[in-house]
């Protein structure tokens, strides 16, 4: 079964310092994100399923690098590291990424996150923070 576009989330692009993801700094994942999972589709189309319900911590980063904006996260006290750029944190599957993560963990630096999208604090950020 083939995957389409209308399946992907976003392209990632991975962080340094990552326990979970192969490949060197940069790498570019395609992502599809659902309802209590994320899966990376790597460069060989080998999948990486991050499930949501095992993270202890999730934040943003103020760092950008070719502006792309980069989360962080773990689980099973591994640590998933990537970036994105601007349009992907502010698609469908960037705002549902974070709202269903913010459900089993608090993000940490959502400021950056609104600052870096110009947004300011998005509906779904207020949801987040109100919660």
């Amino acid at each position: 079964m083939g995957i389409t576009k209308k399946d992907v989330g976003f392209e990632a692009s991975l962080g340094d310092g990552n326990d979970v993801l192969p490949g060197e700094i940069f790498t570019l994942y395609s992502t599809i994100v659902y309802q209590d999972s994320m899966v990376f589709i790597g460069p060989s189309k080998e999948r990486y399923s991050l499930d949501f319900a095992t993270l202890s911590e999730a934040s943003f980063s103020p760092y950008l690098f070719e502006e792309n904006l980069w989360f962080s996260c773990r689980s099973f006290g591994k640590r998933y590291c990537f970036a994105a750029a601007p349009k992907s944190w502010n698609s469908v599957s960037g705002k549902r990424l974070i709202e269903r993560v913010s459900h089993y963990v608090k993000i940490q630096n959502l400021k950056d996150l609104a600052l870096y999208i110009h947004d300011g604090p998005t509906r779904i950020l207020l949801h987040i923070a109100l919660h």
